[in-house]
């Protein structure tokens, strides 16, 4: 009887033991560095809070639990510790690592901040990164013309338009333009694949989808239009009519007109949504989550024209009798 009692608490602690190394071992993977994580500069702002930081991480997925994190600041006493300011994470720091980095202050003294409205352009982008010092203008534009994007089509301007995510940035001095430029790709591919959920009726390639999405970015930044702006160009696109988008012709213009000159339309340009029906070559800014969005789950309508009003909204029309009789009210007979 004393030999099966004896034999039972060998057994439970065996248990245990095996138990404690499964636990220790998920831990060290669970605060090991992340798979998927790039260099960056993390922002820890006044008054965050360690659940704040290890939410921030985990987004960034620069750590692979953010409650792993908390509870291995709070188990080390460094959760009320850490200092605010902008850190450069390397994709191989483990999170103790992280955290002796954010306990001791080891901040980026020469951070700058990068930020990328939505529907910004190439061109426009590259004067926001010299803008910051990091790099200069023509730096950045020389790195993104030696880029090259496979699936990208051979007369296009630029194979990263509409493939750099607008955002805010924080970058650091020594950071050079392909630096800038892997991680403004990273987050296009994070939004891409965690915000972004493609409906098994979409019949358009991913291009086209960004291409489409950068057209309704710049036509309307209205949260409640664009789905109606989409629907208009995908009910032209059924079709073959041409798009007679005015941002096609502006992106080949390389600036923003109110209203264009009967010159401009007829450009001779494969982006002249005037001139050739379809889409351009590829997309003519880099395009929100939303304005992607609205292309997968357009509005459902039978509206073929809309026009601009002076306020920024939209007139949507069934018939080109209709839309001019909306263009006139706004902007006179033409």
């Amino acid at each position: 009887m004393k030999f099966v009692i004896h034999s039972k608490k060998r057994i439970a602690l065996f248990l245990l033991l095996i138990l404690l190394l499964f636990s220790f071992g998920i831990y060290i993977f669970l605060t090991s560095p992340s798979n998927n994580a790039v260099d960056m500069i993390f922002e820890v702002k006044l008054g965050d809070t360690v659940s704040d930081i290890a939410a921030g991480l985990k987004a960034a997925d620069l750590i692979r639990n953010s409650t792993v994190f908390t509870f291995t600041a709070q188990l080390s006493g460094k959760s009320s510790r850490m200092v605010a300011g902008s850190y450069q994470i390397d994709a191989k720091m483990s999170v103790n690592t992280i955290l002796n980095k954010m306990v001791t202050g080891d901040i980026v003294v020469n951070a700058y901040t990068l930020t990328i409205p939505e529907g910004t352009t190439i061109n426009e982008l590259a004067v926001l990164v010299g803008n910051t010092g990091v790099v200069t203008k023509t730096q950045f534009l020389n790195a993104v013309k030696t880029y090259q994007r496979v699936d990208a089509a051979h007369n296009v301007i630029y194979n990263l338009e509409g493939y750099l995510y607008p955002e805010t940035y924080f970058l650091a001095k020594y950071m050079s333009a392909d630096d800038i430029i892997d991680l403004l790709r990273a987050q296009f591919e994070k939004v891409m694949q965690e915000q972004i959920v493609f409906p098994q009726s979409c019949t358009l390639s991913r291009d086209e989808i960004i291409t489409l999405a950068s057209i309704i970015e710049k036509e309307s930044q209205n949260d409640d239009e664009r789905t109606l702006v989409a629907s208009v160009f995908l009910n032209r696109l059924a079709i073959d009519m041409p798009l007679q988008s005015c941002a096609t012709v502006q992106y080949i213009l390389n600036e923003h007109k109110d209203i264009l000159s009967i010159a401009d339309t007829e450009i001779d340009s494969p982006y002249n949504t005037y001139l050739y029906p379809g889409l351009p070559p590829g997309p003519v800014a880099n395009p929100s989550a939303a304005a992607i969005e609205a292309v997968l789950y357009p509005e459902i309508s039978d509206y073929y024209y809309f026009v601009a009003d002076t306020d920024g909204t939209h007139h949507f029309s069934k018939t080109y009798e209709e839309h001019m009789y909306w263009t006139n009210k706004i902007y006179g007979e033409r």
